[in-house]
């Protein structure tokens, strides 16, 4: 499964050696709905089986961590924010430095509206990892809606940097960029509007219809 991503394999896998901690950790982030339900509860299951019956409670923590990370996930597809925060505040417990429990948090505080608490953990996440470029544009994006239009600017600058550094054809989400650093130019009034359209997601998902002109003469209008 690990280097075909082939379900089947993995079921079948999990089938032969069901007490397999890591297959089951990869059955519970593979499936999805009910399956993947079950393969975390299988999961959970049998952590807490070995917990029982091992004196290693450090690594038990750890696999642990990585189950509220899935369940945290798992909210946060499907809208529940809340849950979502409070499962990947006990994966952190558990786990510190469980870089995907920090990105899920601050991905739940940013549903929840919790945006102060949201910038605190996405600048957390960019302290371990400061050239993801997918976390810079979240960031950036949660600066922009939060006013706070020169920082975002930054962040807009520093993803187009990371994208013209990486292998691959990374054309059009520059110039996505460029047309939202040129908008935070033009002024702040109703930037923050302009950029979310621009930007409301990693500029290597979302699709723009809004030409940097048709944006600046909003601006102007205002």
């Amino acid at each position: 499964y690990s280097l075909t991503g082939d379900l089947d394999a993995l079921e079948l896998a999990v089938s032969y050696d069901p007490p397999n901690l890591d297959n089951l950790e990869r059955a519970a982030r593979g499936f999805s709905g009910d399956e993947q339900q079950h393969y975390t509860d299988m999961y959970e299951n049998q952590l807490n089986t070995v917990a029982r019956e091992s004196r290693f409670t450090i690594e038990v923590d750890y696999y642990r961590s990585e189950v509220e990370e899935i369940k945290a996930q798992t909210a946060l597809v499907n809208g529940d924010y809340d849950s979502a925060i409070s499962y990947a505040s006990q994966s952190l417990v558990l786990n510190k430095d469980n870089f995907e429990s920090s990105l899920v948090l601050a991905d739940a505080y940013v549903g929840a509206n919790e945006k102060e608490l949201a910038k605190e953990q996405y600048e957390k996440v960019l302290t371990v990892d400061s050239n993801n470029v997918d976390v810079v544009l979240k960031y950036a994006s949660l600066l922009s809606s939060m006013n706070r239009v020169g920082e975002a600017r930054q962040q807009y600058q520093k993803a187009k940097e990371l994208l013209e550094m990486e292998d691959g054809d990374y054309v059009a989400e520059i110039e996505k960029l460029e047309d939202a650093i040129a908008i935070a130019d033009a002024g702040e009034t109703e930037v923050v509007t302009v950029i979310e359209r621009l930007c409301a997601s990693p500029c290597r998902e979302v699709e723009v219809s809004l030409s940097v002109e048709e944006a600046q003469a909003r601006i102007e209008a205002y």
